[in-house]
């Protein structure tokens, strides 16, 4: 199969509302949200550019392409946004969070509803990844760190690739060595595709779909072995933010076809390289909010203890 001919099938709807939650702890707490696009100057991205040349052509280097789509993680060291919505199929409501996250690993996001209040908290620092839910009798946090990635992964019920999150992320850059390029001009895309391997050691392909016309990146990819799709990314509503006019995507849709998954992330604001993310470094611990600690990146899984503050 040719992954830059592809085009997967549609999921079909979440199936339960508690999935749902395992898979948004999932995709985010280990560096699970958003951002790869590109830096350009303006007010607004505006969606018609006909009167306008192509960013790409036919005759556009691999390293051209790629100097542009990591314009992002030249000026984005971090990202921040208190007014992020998240909705999944099947569920009626609506969920508010707070999201940061800095490179290289750090990442903090707090779900909350108004009546209840915090229902989800899940982030990473450079040394462990955790979540938490406000679910059963003892609401205990997970843990793990990101040396036991693979022993961890046998206890969630998403593959996923973090590198491959941090650079949608947007404050990473994409390492343009092992992928190979395809211009289609029957659409207008640019198809970058790689190889590489996840926690488990197994061979996974990633596709990064680039608009030729207007340089931004419309999806991000994953495959396994067998070419089948494990999880996707597609990128909608971009927007200039901050004085260097940082062109990033304020809706993000995020696809777990073989787990009936799906559920999208819409950021009203967003602030680049937030001054507070620096002097606020409690925001990249564990949090205190359960007296049950388990790390789940150990076999069997154990109880562990919080350190000393």
């Amino acid at each position: 199969m040719n992954l830059a001919t592809y085009s997967p099938t549609a999921t079909r709807p979440v199936s339960s509302h508690r999935w749902w939650l395992c898979s948004l702890l999932i995709l985010l707490l280990v560096i699970i949200a958003p951002l790869a696009g590109c830096a350009t100057r303006g007010k607004m991205v505006f969606g018609n550019f006909n009167s306008s040349p192509p960013v790409f052509t036919f005759n556009s280097s691999k390293s051209e392409v790629f100097s542009h789509i990591n314009r992002t993680s030249q000026h984005v060291n971090g990202w921040r946004s208190v007014s992020c919505r998240i909705s999944a199929r099947g569920v009626p409501v609506k969920l508010k969070a707070i999201v940061a996250c800095e490179s290289p690993k750090r990442f903090r996001m707090v779900v909350s509803t108004p009546v209840i209040g915090r229902q989800l908290d899940l982030g990473s620092n450079n040394e462990r990844f955790w979540f938490w839910a406000n679910e059963g009798p003892e609401r205990p946090i997970l843990t793990a760190s990101h040396q036991n990635l693979a022993t961890a992964q046998q206890n969630l019920p998403i593959p996923f690739n973090p590198d491959w999150l941090m650079e949608i992320m947007g404050v990473v850059p994409f390492d343009e060595s092992g992928f190979q390029m395809t211009y289609k001009p029957e659409d207008a895309t640019i198809n970058l595709v790689s190889s590489t391997s996840d926690p488990q050691g197994r061979t996974v392909y990633r596709r990064i779909i680039v608009n030729a016309q207007t340089g931004l990146v419309n999806r991000h990819e994953m495959y396994g072995p067998q070419r089948e799709l494990i999880a996707s990314a597609t990128m909608e509503n971009y927007r200039a933010v901050g004085p260097q006019q940082v062109v990033m995507p304020h809706h993000i849709q995020l696809d777990w076809p073989q787990t009936e998954m799906a559920f999208k992330l819409d950021f009203p604001t967003i602030e680049i390289n937030p001054v507070s993310a620096k002097t606020d470094t409690g925001q990249w611990d564990i949090p205190r909010i359960s007296d049950t600690v388990v790390d789940i990146g150990r076999t069997p899984v154990i109880p562990v203890s919080l350190p000393h503050r």
